[in-house]
């Protein structure tokens, strides 16, 4: 039988607690204001920096496109009620 020990938090290996929520750009903007200034005062090496940035510019890229998608299916819409008030 394996014994199981509490971690504690701030212990190397140790999982992170999360974050900000990063549902939008803002967020994100903001997280990678973060990331640059951990990566400038030594809390966060360049290639974990690197790996987080690589992270959230993806983020930052399904949200644009999920807000483009959002428009043009708004645009959509009322591109058809439109046409069908004409019809009319």
């Amino acid at each position: 039988m394996s014994e199981v020990t509490a971690v504690q938090e701030d212990a190397p290996g140790a999982p992170e607690k999360r974050g900000r929520r990063l549902g939008t750009l803002s967020n994100v903007k903001a997280a990678l204001a973060d990331v640059y200034r951990k990566q400038e005062d030594g809390e966060v090496n360049a290639n974990e920096a690197r790996a987080r940035v690589y992270t959230l510019a993806e983020i930052a890229k399904i949200l644009q496109g999920w807000e483009l998608e959002r428009r043009l299916e708004k645009l959509e819409g009322a591109a058809q009620a439109s046409s069908l008030r004409a019809v009319r």
